[in-house]
């Protein structure tokens, strides 16, 4: 308050009026001082015992990313590594084209085709409800293996490579399966899909750190020796 009843006493010093009035008749600063601190005497009343308490506001609390965020590198000890491998019953498909195709849905089939491991395309037709089954229950995923059961007398290990499903409904209208070599007898679980891709990434990644150590170590071989050179007898 001292700060701004000197700040305005300048001001009106230097300009030689206040609201129209000459310096000469000017208050003297006790005066001037006192009623100012009369005027805001109206104002303390509001808020008592201003000077002893402080006020407080409420803030909001901002998250901030990186700050409170969990670091990329982390890994949850608890989260599973592995899955078991799930059966689906197939079988033979006759049918090919269009219309074949939409009696196949129509009758609650899946029409799906079996490729590589050396072998012919081998078209199969699959349960929807058994597909509808893994979807509700998490285990129907792209890059897993599955154990196929075709025609109850052939099992063949399988990996998930495509499904081409319905826009609205999401049903399956075409599955992809392409072999593998695992053995349908001994196979019962597997690592999950993600966890591989990450393994086979760090593997690259570790081959190129290790060429690039090796490397500078070629820089450091020193070739600035001159080779002796032997004089024949003759000379």
């Amino acid at each position: 308050m001292n700060r701004f009843i000197n700040v305005v006493g300048r001001s009106a010093l230097n300009r030689g009026i206040i609201g129209g009035v000459r310096p000469s008749s000017l208050l003297s600063s006790s005066s001037l001082v006192s009623s100012v601190q009369s005027s805001t005497t109206g104002i303390t009343t509001l808020l008592p015992n201003l000077a002893n308490e402080s006020l407080s506001y409420q803030t909001r609390n901002i998250w901030v990313f990186g700050k409170d965020a969990v670091s990329k590198d982390y890994v949850d000890p608890n989260a599973p590594t592995t899955y078991q491998i799930k059966t689906i019953y197939g079988m033979d498909r006759v049918v090919k084209g269009r219309a074949g195709v939409k009696r196949l849905r129509f009758n609650g089939y899946v029409p799906a085709t079996i490729t590589g491991g050396g072998l012919p395309l081998r078209n199969i037709v699959v349960e929807w409800g058994r597909i509808y089954g893994l979807t509700k229950t998490s285990n129907f995923y792209k890059n897993r293996k599955y154990v196929l059961n075709m025609n109850e007398n052939e099992k063949v290990v399988v990996r998930l490579a495509h499904v081409e499903a319905h826009a609205v409904s999401e049903r399956a209208l075409f599955i992809k399966f392409v072999r593998t070599n695992d053995d349908p007898a001994t196979i019962e679980s597997d690592t999950l899909p993600h966890i591989t891709y990450q393994q086979a990434l760090d593997k690259i990644k570790q081959e190129r750190i290790q060429k690039k150590r090796d490397f500078q170590q070629l820089l450091k071989i020193d070739l600035t020796f001159k080779p002796a050179i032997r004089k024949s007898a003759t000379a």
